[in-house]
């Protein structure tokens, strides 16, 4: 919603979120891939969640994972509270998005409201399906 207002009023985001500090003691976090935990966002099967890192702003958090979807991974379609930005890393990813279809490969991207439309990617193939998954939450 504050993504549609701020385009409406035909301002750039950067610009519009220059002076929002982000509550953090040091300029810069650093973060080794091997430190990542695993984290289990939702009851599934197939899905591997690797928690990169998330930051709390004023009116809103921003979190990042690198998400692995193993062949005939299971889960339920899920929404959450704001919009997604999706990288494909490797792999042939099908993604419902909503009544949608999309396919997906290496280099691909996706912008959504993750609230409004329910969703779910699904990996048919051998390869590990690899995705870095960036949450703006409201």
């Amino acid at each position: 919603m504050l993504i549609s207002i701020i385009n409406e009023l035909d301002v750039n985001l950067s610009d519009f979120f220059h002076d929002i500090e982000p509550i953090v003691s040091t300029d810069y976090i650093h973060t080794k891939e091997q430190d990542f935990p695993i984290v289990e966002k939702e009851k599934s099967k197939g899905f591997v969640y690797h928690h990169i890192h998330n930051q709390d702003f004023s009116g809103f958090s921003f979190a990042s994972d690198i998400l692995e979807i193993h062949q005939n991974a299971k889960r339920d379609f899920v929404t959450t509270d704001g919009y997604q930005f999706l990288y494909i890393l490797n792999g042939c990813i099908k993604y419902q998005l909503g009544d949608q279809q999309l396919k997906f490969e290496k280099g691909d991207s996706l912008f959504f409201n993750s609230r409004i439309i329910p969703h779910l990617p699904e990996n048919k193939h051998k390869e590990v399906g690899k995705i870095l998954v960036v949450y703006i939450l409201f």
